[in-house]
């Protein structure tokens, strides 16, 4: 490879005799001259060496010009080359005309190559980058040079100019008047010749001021210069439920404006101000911040403020005075005169009779049009002024030449001959009009203010709104609300337009976008088609062929070199089998090299068994203990243990612990929780079983657990689910169901299903604190709202939920869900190992036996049992199996199930107790009430229930029963105030089967109240 030794270079000064005459339209060139050497001393005698040079700003950072010059034979030359630069082929700029010299100029901004601009001082320098290519590849001379001024190397070019004015630009002195303009006077253009005229005002002469676009002018002397109204109202445009629209002009004006109703968008939540209730029907409460009190208004009535508030009355006559009382007779006047009016005295609260006296300017019709019969005595101006001091300044008319003199200021003089008028200023006439209409005021300038344009000092002056940055055109839609910048004087300074935040936007998409909003495709990038066919596999990239942007993989001829058009970035010749291609950015070649890789390069493939190492006796293809080497599963005796990282799965999703992940899964699948609130409640007084549908404004949104979703009535005692499986789920609604009077049903339902009625009574001794209902799904639910139907069965009045809350502080309301099934069981075959990276499944599974059965795990996390497809985060397909359990209830595994083995049953954790979850075909409650019972002291207490304790047939061998209430010694008061299984006594309870209850206490007392829940089968 040809290294360069050094480079003797001399930048000779630009050709003069290229530059002595742009009339010669000769090529411009620079010279420049040197010596390569090459690195053994010998010089470089290539017969095909090409040259690339740049002229760029004086950091080296803008490229100002770049050309490359190919074909310079060096053979027999000793190394010795001379380059013109500036004949060669122009890769920058690419504009048609150029001129090398464009490049040196200073004191402007020059563009450059890529992007951006640069700045040039006065005395900013050029730097020269030069490299060149000897046949083996580019060879860089370093440093760059910088490029410094040569005595009058462009002075012939130069001269041609005064700083930047070339000659058509000049006026030549011979062109001005040949005699001295007076003081004065000055220089004006009469088509043929400058000559010397009087100047009016000491800075030109401006004979009138034109109205331009959205300017008016007004005044003939005096002009008055005003922006011109549009046809757009003044006043506010936009509200919260409206989008203003408008129209836009070129000089950012509004043409039109409007409001436009938010389409599809109702304006919702609680109204205020002077507005009660809810939007969108809201109810006027106040008035400037004042109480209507308004009761069943009657005709001829008006809204009268009493003091504190706005109501509806008749106004009366005491209304009429300024100190409350009635209008007495005492206080009118007994008569009035033609010419007198009533006039109302507030000192003395009483009307008295005033002449009526009005001025001229208070008349407004019935005015004279003559002076006979008016007794007008004023003098009428006589034509040339004569009676000083009751006579005003005169209107006169005469020759031109027979004007008198001037001294008088405001008086007007027609000239009959010239056909003038001439005004006297108190020191000259001055002329104000003329027969065509001309006036020529003396207006000595005008200048274009804040949002004008034009003006000037002579002539006719035009003056125009000035543009501002707003694009001309209509902004706002149904869908999108301008945004605006007004300025001081009204106008648009800038403008856009935002999506309405909460909207989706809508209809056909255009631009770069096809179909329709709010999902639409992107079909071009900047106007160039995207194929619809998308991309197929991993590693393909947009590239633009046959007028589009295709899918598909880079090739080679796709890569090109960085200094273009030079086609020997390649090897000269094809690399071998056992060879990779490497880019030197030493010389901008790609270049051919032997493949070797370390044992850590090698990151993934499938390795041959002849490439294993012969010590490596744990990879073979087969046996109790070993690693495949061979596609398929893997299979171990042991663990396979990873130390750090975890497991990999093929969708890219890792698992780095297993602590989540047990034989005995969770029932658990959400729940919503409302936490009570003043005034928090639900009620419904209805004879039918009728669900709970209407939201309280009073309470909170309920709190979400696991995938539960707020109900779409909202603040209502219910949950929503949404994309539940098939399967058997449990409801468990907990709070305080009660009846104002009588008795109540209440019952779970998901609209279809409903679960069994559970009576209750009384808010303080006989509520219901929690009910359960079975469901069963044979397929799976898109969205489904578990609620509650309430049915009032006795007395009168409303079933309600309150916050007089039986379950937990601070709750009103929870529904929780529960799936009845677990995932299969798995055994472990990996061995005792700690995983160091991810495992990656793809579509394979977790099997004992390596076929496709056993654990699937998808990209999104989802765990199927007997599926590698699994749709929820669990997906058993078959039957589960839950052991039994001694850990006790708390909220830490609020929401665990677990199988009693002593019961047979289902049970569940809701943070306190272990509750049954069972095929439950019966429920029944039963309740003894005692105040006179005489419990035992260490003794045996016991209840056998009778007729009317239980509300759906005794308790039997076949129930399970739990303590709901149980109260000694107390009375209603400390019975409403306890929540489940609190009891106050110092003693035990038992529940059982065989139809009663037992207890003991510790010390005697009279009065007992219980309550017990069965979940009965038969």
């Amino acid at each position: 490879m040809v290294t360069l030794r050094y480079v003797l270079f001399i930048v000779l000064p630009i050709t003069v005799a290229l530059f002595d005459s742009l009339a010669l339209a000769s090529p411009q060139s620079l010279s420049y001259q040197g010596r390569i050497l090459k690195s053994d001393g010998s010089p470089l005698e290539y017969n095909n060496v090409s040259f690339l040079f740049e002229i760029t700003s004086a950091d080296g950072s803008c490229v100002l010009y770049r050309e490359q010059k190919d074909g310079v034979n060096m053979q027999s030359s000793n190394g010795v080359f001379d380059v013109p630069i500036g004949t060669g082929t122009r890769l920058y700029p690419t504009a048609p005309v150029f001129e090398l010299s464009e490049v040196f100029v200073n004191g402007k901004s020059h563009s450059c190559y890529g992007s951006g601009s640069w700045s040039a001082s006065n005395t900013s320098e050029r730097q020269l980058k030069v490299q060149f290519h000897d046949g083996n590849g580019w060879k860089v001379i370093s440093p760059a040079n910088i490029i410094r001024s040569v005595p009058f190397a462009y002075t012939s070019f130069s001269a041609q100019k005064i700083a930047d004015k070339t000659v058509n630009d000049l006026l030549l002195k011979t062109a001005a008047p040949a005699t001295t303009c007076l003081s004065g006077e000055v220089l004006s253009w009469n088509g043929a010749q400058f000559v010397c005229v009087t100047d009016a005002g000491g800075s030109g002469v401006i004979s009138d001021i034109i109205a331009g676009t959205g300017i008016s002018v007004s005044g003939t002397t005096t002009k008055t210069i005003n922006l011109a109204n549009t046809s757009v109202a003044a006043g506010s445009y936009g509200s919260a439920t409206q989008v203003p629209t408008f129209t836009v002009d070129a000089q950012g004006r509004l043409t039109t404006a409007s409001s436009v109703t938010i389409t599809g968008v109702s304006p919702g939540g609680s109204a205020g101000g002077d507005l009660l209730g809810s939007y969108p029907n809201p109810t006027v409460a106040k008035l400037a911040g004042k109480n209507l009190a308004v009761t069943s208004p009657s005709g001829g009535q008006f809204l009268k403020y009493d003091g504190s508030e706005w109501e509806n009355a008749s106004l009366s006559s005491a209304d009429l005075t300024d100190a409350g009382s009635l209008l007495k007779s005492s206080q009118m006047p007994a008569t009035c005169a033609v010419n007198q009016t009533l006039t109302f005295v507030s000192p003395t609260g009483a009307w008295t009779c005033s002449n009526i006296g009005l001025n001229w300017s208070q008349i407004t019709a019935g005015k004279p049009t003559t002076l006979i019969g008016y007794g007008i005595t004023d003098k009428v101006i006589n034509n040339a002024g004569t009676d000083a001091g009751t006579d005003i300044t005169s209107l006169q008319s005469g020759l031109n030449s027979s004007k008198p003199a001037a001294g008088v200021a405001g008086r007007i003089y027609i000239s009959t001959d010239t056909k003038e008028i001439y005004r006297d200023n108190g020191s000259t006439w001055i002329r104000v009009a003329t027969e065509s209409g001309t006036s020529t005021a003396t207006l000595t300038g005008v200048t274009a203010g804040t949002g004008l344009s034009g003006g000037g000092t002579s002539g006719n002056v035009t003056l125009n709104l000035a543009n501002t940055s707003v694009t001309a055109g209509s902004y706002g839609s149904s869908t999108q609300v301008p945004t605006f910048t007004v300025d001081a004087q009204g106008r648009l300074s800038s403008a856009s337009q935002v999506t309405i935040s909460g909207v989706a936007p809508g209809g056909t998409a255009g631009g770069d976008l096809s179909g329709s909003f709010p999902n639409p495709t992107v079909a071009k990038i900047q106007s160039t088609n995207v194929s619809a066919t998308g991309p197929s596999i991993v590693g393909q990239t947009l590239r633009y062929q046959s007028s589009q942007w295709t899918p598909a993989f880079l090739n080679m001829a796709d890569i090109r070199s960085t200094i273009t058009p030079f086609g020997g970035v390649f090897a000269a010749t094809a690399c071998g089998a056992d060879q990779s291609m490497y880019y030197e950015s030493s010389s901008d070649t790609f270049k051919c090299q032997n493949i070797t890789l370390a044992a850590s390069q090698i990151t993934s493939g499938q390795i041959a068994s002849a490439r294993l190492p012969a010590s490596a006796n744990y990879w073979q293809d087969g046996g109790s203990g070993k690693i495949v080497y061979s596609g398929g599963a893997i299979s171990a005796a042991g663990l396979i243990e990873s130390t750090s990282g975890g497991f990999k799965f093929p969708d890219g999703s890792t698992l780095t612990s297993a602590n989540g992940i047990s034989a005995a899964g969770s029932a658990f699948i959400g729940a919503a929780r409302t936490v009570a609130t003043a005034n928090c409640s639900w009620g419904l007084d209805s004879t039918t079983f009728a669900t709970l549908n209407t939201a309280n404004a009073n309470c909170a949104l309920p709190t979400l657990e696991g995938s539960a979703l707020v109900p779409s009535e909202g603040k209502i005692p219910a949950v929503r689910f949404a994309n539940l499986k098939a399967g058997r789920y449990l409801v468990y609604a907990y709070g305080a169901f009660y009846s104002n009077t009588g008795s109540c049903f209440f019952r779970i339902t998901d609209g279809t299903q409903t679960s069994e009625a559970t009576n209750t009574h009384s808010a303080t001794t006989d509520r219901t604190s929690l009910i359960v209902g079975e469901f069963n799904y044979t397929a799976d639910q898109p969205t489904i709202t578990y609620k509650i139907e309430i049915r009032r069965w006795t007395g009168s009045g409303s079933c309600n939920i309150s916050n007089a809350v039986d379950y937990g502080a601070g709750q009103t309301f929870k529904m929780s869900l529960y799936r009845v099934e677990k995932p299969a069981e798995a055994s472990d075959n990996l061995g005792n190992h700690v995983a160091t990276n991810n495992l990656v499944l793809g579509n394979h599974y977790l099997s004992g036996d390596g076929s496709n059965s056993g654990i699937g795990i998808t990209a999104s996390g989802n765990v199927g049992v007997g599926t590698n497809a699994p749709v929820t985060t669990l997906d058993a397909r078959g039957e589960v199996r839950i052991g039994n359990t001694g850990a006790s209830c708390s909220g830490a595994i609020e929401g665990a199930t677990r199988y009693n083995s002593t019961s047979k049953k289902l049970e569940f954790c809701d943070g306190s107790t272990w509750r049954p979850v069972t095929s439950t075909t019966r429920r029944t409650v039963c309740t003894y009430d005692n105040a006179a019972y005489s419990t035992q002291v260490n003794g045996q207490n016991l209840i056998n229930w009778g007729a009317g304790h239980c509300d759906n047939g005794y308790p039997s061998s076949g129930c399970v029963g739990y303590l709901s209430k149980a109260v000694a010694c107390g009375s209603d008061s400390d019975w409403a105030a306890l929540g489940p299984n609190e009891t106050p006594y110092n003693g035990g309870v038992a529940v059982g089967a065989n139809g009663g209850i037992s207890w003991s206490m510790a010390t005697p007392c009279n009065g007992v109240w219980v309550r017990a829940v069965y979940e009965c089968s038969n």
